[in-house]
């Protein structure tokens, strides 16, 4: 008996859903459109706000070593995408409260590498935490370490891609400070507004986490 993972079809044009399964690899290999999520979390200390990004492990097939959202999952067929955030504790190491999750946006996307052809509806969304670095671990090797950079140094960067900027990086047994520039990121977030939105869902939340 096979238990090979499945998605629910989706709608390339409008995201909706068609009532049919793909198998994960068919999915990934022609294109067949399926839903993801992705979740951005952020921090607040002392009125200075970061974004906590993945490092991608190097075997990863797409952007390898690359930083990218927090947590990025596929949901499997039949899942809400509350259930999607059992990538967190995977990924991150940590429980995340979906009441404490505001959706950003819902939007179409796309990515050819390799053998891969992967056409995704994602739905990202943001939540305000502020535990420390080393409350993170990374038990599926996917992430092989959590980048907090902050707010202020991705607008920069935004607004001049040339500009380096500093960031604090934890690989589950220490932390240590570095430099990152645009190479340096998925570039997919770079364009556009859609950064601005992620980190201005997170100022919006507000409180204390």
């Amino acid at each position: 008996m096979s238990h090979e993972e499945r998605f629910d079809v989706i709608a390339w044009a409008d995201g909706s859903p068609t009532g049919a399964t793909v198998l994960r690899r068919v999915a990934h290999a022609d294109g067949t459109p399926h839903a993801a999520l992705h979740l951005w979390v952020g921090s607040c200390d002392a009125g200075i706000w970061h974004l906590h990004f993945q490092r991608r492990a190097p075997h990863k097939e797409t952007f390898p070593d690359l930083l990218d959202a927090t947590v990025g999952g596929h949901l499997r067929a039949g899942e809400t995408w509350e259930d999607g955030l059992r990538e967190t504790e995977e990924e991150i190491g940590i429980a995340v409260d979906p009441k404490r999750c505001r959706l950003v946006m819902r939007r179409p996307f796309e990515v050819r590498t390799g053998r891969i052809w992967d056409r995704e509806w994602l739905e990202d969304y943001a939540t305000r935490d502020d535990r420390p670095l080393a409350a993170y671990s990374f038990p599926d090797g996917e992430a092989t370490a959590l980048v907090r950079v902050p707010f202020e140094g991705l607008r920069r960067l935004v607004r001049d891609p040339a500009a380096k900027i500093p960031a604090q990086q934890w690989d589950g047994k220490s932390t240590t400070r570095i430099e990152v520039g645009l190479p340096s990121f998925n570039p997919h977030y770079f364009r556009g507004d859609f950064l601005e939105k992620v980190l201005s869902s997170l100022e919006g939340q507000g409180g204390r986490a």
